[in-house]
């Protein structure tokens, strides 16, 4: 089958007039109306930032910023993702082997649909090229472009939604929004659904050559990813307090429990990744490169 052109559409505008009436139409009644408070969505523990001396002795501005920024960078993440997902359903939708496959792709496109706008709903208004700076993001954006059927079912299905639903259910919990908290539900019960359909659909397949290669150079970025620890809500850190010595941002990320949550984090992807018998190579390709060995919190700061 001939190479689809299909992109992930991480940085495609939003359409204006009719065609954006079209879709309101579709997607109905809202689940969410207004922007969230950003300051106030997660509370402070969901991120650690209580347990961080420099958080808890910082002006009330600073703190505020930088719970914003964590609640912002959950959100867009979220956004990109669901983005992603639709372009992903898409094409899977058009490599499916059949009807009722096609079909079931064609169901995942919709809801990740309505996803995306909710979550759009929730964020306001968005910078569509931030992507571009989130390496996250273009290897996501690459795997959707460039996977092969199974490989990207593995990937993005097996390993990435499998990941979604421990990360999306930690959000639901400490959700301090009522609205945003019925969404993140409604995200977890429906990648519950894409997830084990990618396990169901790979029942049988083995990885090599090609494939098995493919599989291990994405999730190896991927997990390459996850070692670098809780970077983000350090690095709102140092940006908010005008910077950091060494020292004390090795203090930081000890604050943070960096090793547990790079340990917790590659745990729960290797539990994916373990659902796949057939992917049991690349997981002994990926342990041998080193992609589940837990940093020393020296090496982070």
């Amino acid at each position: 089958m001939a190479e689809l052109p299909v992109d992930a559409g991480l940085g495609m505008d939003w359409a204006d007039g009719p065609l954006r009436a079209l879709l309101d139409k579709r997607l109905g009644a809202r689940a969410i109306h207004a922007p969230v408070d950003l300051e106030s969505v997660w509370k402070p523990a969901h991120y650690g930032l209580d347990r961080v001396q420099a958080w808890t002795e910082a002006d009330d501005d600073v703190r505020r910023a930088v719970l914003a920024d964590c609640a912002r960078a959950s959100l867009l993440e979220a956004y990109f993702i669901e983005k992603a997902g639709v372009a992903y359903a898409a094409k899977m939708t058009l490599l499916a082997e059949s009807a009722d496959e096609r079909s079931l792709y064609a169901l995942f496109a919709a809801e990740e649909a309505t996803h995306l706008d909710a979550i759009k709903q929730a964020l306001g208004p968005v910078d569509e090229q931030q992507w571009q700076a989130n390496p996250f993001l273009t290897l996501l954006r690459d795997i959707v472009e460039e996977a092969d059927r199974a490989t990207g079912q593995l990937v993005i299905q097996v390993v990435l939604e499998g990941w979604g639903l421990v990360h999306y259910a930690g959000l639901r919990d400490a959700c301090q929004d009522r609205d945003l908290q019925r969404l993140l539900a409604r995200i977890v019960a429906d990648e519950a659904g894409h997830h084990g359909s990618g396990v169901h659909l790979l029942r049988g397949v083995s990885f090599a050559g090609a494939q098995r290669r493919a599989a291990v150079d994405q999730l190896g970025h991927m997990l390459a990813m996850v070692q670098v620890g809780p970077a983000l809500v350090a690095g709102s850190l140092e940006r908010h307090l005008g910077g950091f010595t060494r020292d004390q941002r090795l203090r930081v990320y000890r604050e943070l429990d960096a090793e547990q949550h790079i340990r917790e984090r590659l745990a729960k992807l290797g539990a994916c990744l373990d659902k796949v018998p057939g992917a049991a190579v690349v997981a002994e390709d990926l342990t041998a490169a080193g992609r589940f060995t837990i940093p020393a919190v020296e090496a982070l700061a």
